[in-house]
């Protein structure tokens, strides 16, 4: 249910435009955006987030496995076979390194 509430409308419509956040912005966000689903009986766990950015290559970003690697350990979850989804070539091969399954969105 949550998936199809956060979905962007209609199918194939352009993504909206990339905002940057501070940290601080961020967190409140995310903190918000956890809370509306929780009150519908979703967990979302987190956040794993690069904070690298932009800057030279590190481990953490994708097409890394780091931040996969810390949330499973974090979550007691089995890396392998684990469905991802999301919105970049980089997100599923990602995936495809720590042998998980590929959704994009």
């Amino acid at each position: 249910m949550a998936v199809r509430l956060i979905r962007p409308s209609p199918h194939g419509a352009p993504a909206p435009p990339r905002v940057v956040f501070t940290e601080a912005q961020f967190l409140q966000w995310f903190h918000r955006f956890a809370d509306s689903l929780a009150r519908r009986g979703a967990v979302l766990e987190g956040p794993y987030v690069c904070p690298h950015r932009f800057a030279a290559p590190c481990a953490c970003a994708k097409l890394g496995t780091l931040l996969y690697e810390r949330a499973a350990m974090e979550c007691g979850l089995e890396l392998k076979g684990a469905v991802v989804i999301g919105d970049s070539a980089a997100d599923m091969q990602a995936a495809h390194r720590f042998e998980g399954v590929g959704c994009s969105a």
